[in-house]
């Protein structure tokens, strides 16, 4: 954030938000299912998400090996584009998108493998795939450290097990929106200025994070 704040040397603004991703899963789970580590790699991500769904005799699914956005709303985009990321791709080169790339294309049909073959929940909004994680209906998620106060909210007994760790793959972890507050031309410079001073204090990050 800082580097896309600074311009000729100078820093031009201050980041005031951030959004950055990483793996969330529930330790016990995978210990009930052998998988001593969580997966590093997307190929370990999908053959665990196999080992971590469970169906009862009628076939129905009790347990999703995780969740993940995929229904028409923003975060599904932002889902698309860090898998693109862990497969080597990007969704535009800076000018125009890129959606035929062979990373964004991989990434597709990575997603829609979960899809197919149950290993997350269909259909379901972002709200209620967090919402099954912290019930304990599904062991993975790619989300951030705003979830864990949830599932403490809403499942205490289940919040030491959730563990977090790098996303599977090497690269970039931060998706969705990145804010920069900037203060311009104000007739109150330094009222903007505490507010500012505000937005940066340990307190604030703490709160919002």
């Amino acid at each position: 954030c800082w580097t896309a704040a600074t311009f000729d040397g100078h820093i031009m603004a201050v980041p005031i938000s951030g959004r950055t991703l990483t793996l969330l899963y529930n330790e016990q789970k995978l210990k009930d299912a052998g998988i001593d580590h969580p997966p590093k790699t997307p190929d370990e991500f999908l053959a665990d998400a196999r080992k971590l769904t469970l169906k009862d005799a009628s076939g129905k699914v009790t347990q999703y090996g995780a969740s993940m956005v995929h229904i028409n709303e923003e975060p599904t985009y932002e889902m698309l584009m860090m898998w693109s990321i862990a497969f080597g791709g990007r969704l535009t080169d800076g000018a125009k998108p890129t959606v035929t790339d062979p990373g964004v294309v991989k990434a597709l049909t990575f997603m829609k493998t979960l899809y197919d073959e149950e290993l997350i929940p269909r259909g379901r909004s972002e709200d209620d795939q967090r919402a099954l994680f912290a019930a304990g209906t599904s062991a993975m998620e790619l989300d951030g450290p705003w979830q864990v106060p949830f599932v403490a909210k809403v499942n205490p007994g289940m919040v030491d097990s959730v563990k977090a760790t790098h996303l599977p793959w090497d690269g970039p972890a931060t998706g969705g929106p990145n804010v920069l507050l900037s203060l311009g031309k104000t007739a109150n410079q330094d009222l903007a200025g505490k507010f500012i001073e505000a937005e940066q204090s340990r307190r604030m990050w703490t709160a919002s994070s």
